[in-house]
């Protein structure tokens, strides 16, 4: 998983900031 996002370097930021409002979001759900 890790690797794919470092291959797709230039998606690092966009791919980031995703994770991170899911991880958001799923703490909300709790």
């Amino acid at each position: 998983m890790f690797a794919q996002e470092e291959l797709a370097g230039e998606h690092d930021e966009a791919t980031t900031e995703s994770w991170l409002k899911e991880r958001a979001d799923f703490y909300k759900a709790r």
